[in-house]
């Protein structure tokens, strides 16, 4: 019964059933390593909810996931974007992934570059003010803030 749940969980990403197991099995661990987990399926869709709803556009984020060593770039998701279980198009990774992936999501305020070599850097700025006040209406999120931005915890250690 559980090799069927696996099989169909994962049937959308094209892995295989022993990869989709070996998968599972390894989250688990990963999952152990983080203690405290803050998020569910639904609480990412609120919170994807929200950010559409606005009309919010966040062009950059991290999003950090509980098995990558590093942040990936990309983007908040559409709400076309999400489905059931997984976060689809972000720019992020090369395909979509769990929400249960997602140690923590960071929406900097500021966001430097250089539009070609040995130019200055320009810096974009993203609001996240609304957005915070919004997740304080909620009350159902773990995040922090500062003058570099925003996190969001889906896990932490």
């Amino acid at each position: 019964m559980r090799v069927h749940h696996i099989d169909f969980k994962y049937e959308y990403l094209g892995i295989p059933q022993f990869a989709a197991l070996w998968f599972t099995e390894n989250l688990v661990k990963i999952r152990e390593r983080l203690s405290c987990s803050y998020m569910s399926n639904a609480k990412w869709r609120k919170l994807f909810s929200v950010v559409n709803e606005n009309n919010v556009q966040f062009t950059h984020c991290q999003w950090k996931l509980v098995n990558e060593t590093d942040p990936k770039l990309g983007h908040l998701p559409n709400f076309d974007s999400l489905g059931e279980y997984y976060v689809g198009d972000c720019g992020a990774l090369n395909g979509p992934f769990d929400f249960e992936l997602i140690e923590w999501l960071f929406i900097p305020t500021s966001i430097g570059y250089k539009p070609y070599e040995g130019s200055p850097t320009i810096y974009n700025t993203q609001s996240v003010q609304h957005l915070i006040e919004q997740l304080n209406v909620l009350g159902e999120f773990e995040f922090t803030s500062d003058d570099e931005g925003l996190k969001i915890f889906g896990y932490k250690p």
